[in-house]
């Protein structure tokens, strides 16, 4: 199991948890696999670049929390792109 990519399903079940945070845009990048039985993703997000940094970083640590709170999710990893 290490280093395979999760099913698509799963990729868009995790892909609309992080759509659903207030102020995420859009995603721009998902990778994600397994590390043993979890997941590991990495998620690139587009918020709005007028935002001030520390808006943009609450943002990203709720992705980060939802990502997580998912039973499959070990680790998620968020970057923020301002657009």
């Amino acid at each position: 199991l290490m280093g395979k990519k999760p099913d698509e399903e799963i990729i868009e079940r995790l892909s609309r948890k992080a759509l659903a945070v207030d102020g995420v845009r859009s995603l721009n990048e998902v990778k994600a696999h397994f590390l043993g039985n979890f997941v590991q993703i990495e998620v690139h997000i587009e918020v709005d670049g007028a935002l001030a940094t520390e808006r943009s970083h609450r943002i990203a640590k709720e992705v980060q929390a939802r990502l997580e709170e998912d039973e499959l999710v070990d680790d998620a990893i968020v970057h923020v792109d301002p657009v």
